[in-house]
């Protein structure tokens, strides 16, 4: 007999329950282009294996009048699809690009675990479309069906996709390794989808097309075509006049690592987007941002109005943000104008801890990034009121760049501190294994060092029936799992109460147990941790 072995994983503060790898031995075989009939009991999940026929993509549905819900896996247990109700009513359709001798595997359970019934579900292959650019292709779709195609960019630069017609569409686009790039619902006329995405020379790009909610159906048309991207150069305003419900697109290199201000002029509303070559948004805000930017890469700027349907003239600009120096220990002060940001260097004579923090009545937001341009630690609200605070933890002789921005308002003042602490000897306490002994009633620092790092800590209960509360205080989002001797997990815990810091109670027998901390997100910080222990009467 087997036993599910089940990990918890916690997503944005909540947690999840996958079912680890010992199902491999447990699924049953799903072949293409049959059906397979079969019931479940309440909280019941059943694992299917399905190998692709052939080149295109996989279809896999269930059918009947339960609200059933799909996970796909690859053979290591990668989560690389999910769906609730892409399928007919209340059923689930997972489609994914497949490949030829490649097993995936499939999870299937009733949306709620109280339901129990029959239900069926099937397997088919489907057809990527060959997708030619700057021709329109004309498609119906079927309720609850989706489209695949295939589409060859001409050279580097930037790929536009759209729909076109009175169906609700949804557009995803994917890498020729099946690695979703982007998606969009309404970017286009009406609920029509666009996508834009920046392409390398010959590379092929799989788009898939669906309407929202499933169940919509008739005709629609597609198109992909090269956009233009126009070169963004430093201290020089590029004139240019925008059409209604048109994006503007623009490269940028830097020559130099630092800051860089976008900004837009003009007689319409404007609304400002930087990527990175790789798709990935960095920032956003209305006619003008400040990003930090890396020397000899290259920067994609999206311009458009907000509404998508006002048109006129306007005026872009790239240039360097001036960069102050803000010395330990002393505060600077100023004022900020809107979205405009203030842009700080720090320099760290030793390794240790360093606090940025601002004071005052202005709804502040502190970044903060190493020489590199990495962003290393971000904060809203951690100070008093609105006021933020971080804390970096830095290397000797380092320099680290602090953005400091405002969450509303026009003319804020402002002031900011920046400070440093050394810290104790790294106890070394990263596995179980090395767990540090803590006693109750007396708080502990812990120091995150490196992202997703853990720290571990052992506690000796005396007698049964002890009483154990722990928890963190501080600014970080923190998380606490509790463990008995052997090691296995007694009880977790993220948000406390809609506070970023975690509470396990819990009664334990006599013996040890132990007590691993850390930062969600993979952040590093500092936090402190409390136990309290006493005997139940």
């Amino acid at each position: 007999m087997f036993h599910k072995v089940r990990f918890l994983v916690i997503i944005a503060g909540l947690f999840f329950i996958f079912t680890g790898g010992v199902h491999a031995q447990q699924s049953r075989e799903l072949r293409v282009g049959t059906t397979v009939n079969g019931n479940l009991h309440m909280g019941d999940e059943i694992w299917y294996s399905v190998r692709p026929t052939g080149a295109g993509f996989l279809i896999v549905e269930t059918t009947g009048d339960k609200d059933t819900y799909l996970e796909a896996y690859d053979a290591s247990y990668n989560l690389i699809a999910s769906d609730d109700d892409g399928g007919e009513n209340y059923n689930a359709r997972i489609s994914l690009i497949s490949e030829v001798g490649r097993t995936y595997l499939i999870k299937l359970r009733f949306l709620s675990e109280s339901e129990s019934g029959p239900y069926s579900i099937r397997a088919s292959m489907g057809t990527i479309h060959d997708l030619r650019l700057d021709a329109w292709a004309s498609r119906n779709f079927n309720a609850g069906e989706d489209h695949w195609f295939s589409v060859r960019s001409s050279g580097s630069g930037l790929m536009q996709v759209e729909t076109s017609g009175d169906l609700d569409t949804y557009l995803e686009v994917y890498d020729s390794a099946n690695k979703y790039i982007t998606g969009d619902d309404d970017g286009g006329e009406n609920y029509n989808a666009r996508v834009s995405f920046f392409t390398e020379a010959g590379g092929t790009y799989i788009i898939k097309a669906r309407c929202i909610g499933g169940a919509g159906f008739g005709p629609y048309r597609i198109r992909a075509n090269m956009g233009a991207v126009s070169e963004l150069r430093l201290n020089a305003w590029v004139p240019r006049n925008l059409g209604s419900g048109e994006e503007h697109w623009f490269s940028l290199r830097p020559a130099a690592t630092g800051p860089l201000l976008i900004e837009a002029s003009g007689n319409i509303e404007t609304y400002l987007a930087v990527y990175n070559s790789s798709n990935v948004l960095i920032f956003e805000n209305n006619s003008r941002l400040e990003f930090f930017a890396e020397n000899g890469k290259t920067y994609f700027i999206k311009l458009f109005s907000p509404g998508g349907y006002e048109s006129g003239s306007y005026n872009i600009r790239a240039i360097a943000s001036s960069v102050s120096e803000l010395r330990l220990g002393s505060w600077a002060s100023g004022n900020l104008q809107g979205s405009e940001a203030r842009w700080f260097n720090v320099r760290a004579s030793a390794a240790g801890i360093m606090v940025v923090e601002t004071s005052g009545s202005t709804d502040t937001y502190l970044r903060a990034y190493n020489a590199s341009g990495n962003l290393i630690n971000e904060d809203d609200d951690s100070g008093p009121d609105y006021n933020a605070r971080m804390e970096i933890f830095t290397e000797a002789n380092s320099v680290y760049i602090v953005q400091l921005t405002q969450l509303g308002g026009e003319n804020s003042p402002y002031r900011v501190l920046a400070s440093f602490e050394t810290i104790p000897a790294d106890a070394g306490n990263t596995t179980r294994a090395r767990a540090v002994s803590v006693r109750p009633g007396e708080p502990v620092d812990v120091f995150l060092r490196s992202p997703n790092e853990s720290r571990w800590y052992r506690y000796d209960a005396s007698g049964r029936g002890t009483m154990l509360t722990v928890r963190t205080t501080g600014n970080m989002d923190t998380v606490l799992v509790l463990y008995d001797g052997q090691g296995r997990p007694i009880a977790e815990n993220d948000d406390y109460e809609g506070n970023n810091n975690a509470y396990i109670s819990e009664t334990i027998s006599s013996g040890t147990v132990y007590i691993e901390v850390k930062i969600f997100g993979g952040r590093m910080g500092r936090t402190t941790l409390n136990i309290d222990a006493w005997q139940r009467q």
